[in-house]
């Protein structure tokens, strides 16, 4: 054993996030697993099926097909699942926030806020929409998800390269650049 090199790799939720954004995965998984990131790796030796990166990439296949996820995953965190996709039912109206046409309040149940922040970043297809997410994130969210929310926003856009023209479109608003001063680090 001492001929090799033994290197103990753990799942991380922020690395399969960034893989996430880039390969296009479900938005409803992404945003249960922030949520529920213990279920990202959750071995169940009594099952064939569990959770795991893997399995979560397929759990999106079957999803965005119709099919049942605990095939892959399990019946356990199928049941999860389940219970985490009626939360959606909840949420303002996504396409509003992104048009720009909603003074709906920011939800006050955490997997309603992971739901939202992640369904609007992974539905932002225009800088135009990404300001309307984010003028409405800053007006009515607590800092914390709004920053949550910027983080994810600009890693999206930054991958899309459409970073520099949300910098253009967020100059004529001053609660963002206010925002923005106060969480510099958000940028850099």
């Amino acid at each position: 054993a001492n001929r090799f090199l033994h290197l103990e790799v753990e799942p991380d939720f922020e690395s399969f996030k960034a893989y996430a954004f880039a390969s296009g995965l479900h938005e409803r998984i992404l945003a249960f697993l922030a949520f529920r990131p213990g279920l990202l790796h959750h071995p169940d030796p009594k099952s064939p099926a569990w959770p795991s990166p893997r399995s979560w990439e397929m759990a999106s296949h079957l999803l965005k097909a119709g099919l049942d996820i605990a095939p892959v995953v399990g019946r356990g965190a199928a049941a999860e699942f389940a219970a985490f996709e009626q939360v959606y039912a909840l949420l303002p109206e996504l396409t509003d926030v992104l048009e720009g046409r909603t003074d709906k309040a920011f939800p006050e149940e955490p997997s309603a806020r992971y739901a939202l922040t992640l369904g609007l970043t992974l539905r932002a297809e225009t800088a135009q929409q990404a300001l309307h997410a984010f003028r409405w994130m800053v007006g009515v969210a607590p800092p914390e998800w709004v920053q949550l929310f910027a983080c994810d926003l600009f890693t999206r856009l930054r991958l899309r390269g459409q970073l520099g023209e949300l910098a253009q479109l967020r100059k004529a608003e001053p609660r963002l650049e206010e925002f923005l001063g106060r969480f510099r680090e958000l940028v850099f």
